[in-house]
C-alpha cells in the first residue's frame, strides 16, 4: 500500500511542478519525518512512508521543469515562428502514413538561420506528401518554417505533442534526401519485418479486410478507408483499431507457451494442463517465454 501512496505523491508533484517551480531546499522537508523517528518509535513505519511521500512529491515537482527543453539557441524550439530555416537531421521513428499525407518524427542535429550554422537538438513533427516515401534512419535536409503546435478549442495539441518530446511542427517543407539507413540496426530490422508482414497481409486478404488486419496486428492504420473508420465509430468499436502491441505480444506469448508445452511435455498435453501453463503453472518450458 505504501507504494501506492508514494506513486500518488509523485504524480501530484509533477502536477504541482507544472504550475509552480519549487525551490531546491524543499527537498529538506522530506527529512523531517525521518528526524522524528527516534522520538516516535511506535510510528516508525508511518513516518518512513511520510518521508518517502514528501521526497516523491518534491521530486516530481523538480522532474517536470527538467523535462522541458532549454530555451537557448541549441534547442530546436528556440527557432519556432522565426521564419524559414534550413535544418538537417534524421527520421527518428517509422513514418505515420495517412491517407493523403505522411507525418515524420524528425530529430534535428543542425540548423542554418540567416546563413549561420548552429548545432541543435530537438524533435519536430513534419507533415509531407505521402509520396515519395521516407523510412526510419533517412537523413534529410528540411527547408521550411518551424511553428509552435497550436491549441484547439477542444484539444490541447501542444501538450499532446509535448508529452512525446515534440515542441515544433512544419507543414509541407522542402525535403532533400541525403542518406539512408543511419538509424539503429535492430530498429531498422523490426520496421523492415513489419513492412514485409504488411505486404503479406495485403496479398493474402482482400480489402477492407487486409487494411483492417494491418491496423489491428501491426498498428498500420494509414490504409484504412474513411468509410470503414466511420463504420467503426458509429458502432462504438473504433478502439479496436488502436490495439497496442502489448496486447498482441501477450496473445503471441500465450500461443508460444502452448506450442512449447506440446513439444517439450507431450505426455502432459491436455486442455487442463495447457490452461494451467498459460496461467503461470506447469513445466519449465515457460522459462523460454520469460527470457
Amino acid at each position: 500500500m505504501w507504494l501506492l501512496y508514494v506513486s500518488c505523491a509523485w504524480v501530484a508533484g509533477i502536477f504541482l511542478g507544472s504550475k509552480v517551480s519549487p525551490p531546491l531546499l524543499a527537498l529538506a522537508f522530506g527529512l523531517i519525518p525521518f528526524a522524528l523517528i527516534p522520538f516516535l518509535p511506535g510510528s516508525r513505519k508511518t513516518l518512513i512512508v511520510a518521508g518517502l511521500c514528501l521526497f516523491a512529491l518534491f521530486g516530481g515537482g523538480f522532474r517536470f521543469p527538467s523535462s522541458l527543453p532549454p530555451a537557448d539557441e541549441h534547442s530546436l524550439c528556440f527557432y519556432n515562428d522565426t521564419g524559414i530555416v534550413e535544418m538537417q537531421g534524421m527520421v527518428a521513428e517509422e513514418p505515420d502514413i495517412q491517407d493523403r499525407y505522411c507525418l515524420l518524427t524528425f530529430s534535428a542535429s543542425e540548423i542554418i538561420v540567416n546563413g549561420e550554422k548552429e548545432e541543435v537538438s530537438g524533435t519536430a513533427l513534419i507533415r509531407v506528401p505521402r509520396y515519395p516515401t521516407y523510412r526510419y534512419g533517412d537523413v534529410l535536409k528540411i527547408t521550411g518554417g518551424l511553428e509552435t503546435p497550436p491549441q484547439f478549442e477542444d484539444f490541447d495539441y501542444e501538450s499532446y505533442l509535448a508529452r512525446q518530446g515534440i515542441y515544433s511542427i512544419i507543414y509541407y517543407p522542402k525535403v532533400e534526401l541525403l542518406d539512408r539507413g543511419q538509424g539503429l540496426k535492430p530498429l531498422q530490422w523490426i520496421y523492415s519485418l513489419r513492412e514485409r508482414l504488411s505486404a503479406s497481409l495485403a496479398r493474402a486478404l482482400p480489402e477492407p479486410q487486409g487494411s483492417l488486419a494491418q491496423a489491428i496486428l501491426l498498428g498500420l492504420r494509414g490504409n484504412i478507408p474513411d468509410s470503414l473508420y466511420e463504420a467503426f465509430s458509429r458502432t462504438g468499436t473504433a478502439h479496436l483499431l488502436a490495439i497496442s502491441g502489448l496486447h498482441i505480444s501477450i496473445i503471441i506469448g500465450n500461443v508460444w507457451v502452448a506450442i512449447l508445452w506440446t513439444c517439450f511435455c507431450p505426455e502432459k498435453t491436455t486442455a487442463g494442463n495447457i490452461k494451467k501453463s498459460l496461467s503461470g503453472g506447469g513445466c519449465g518450458c515457460q522459462g523460454v517465454i520469460v527470457v
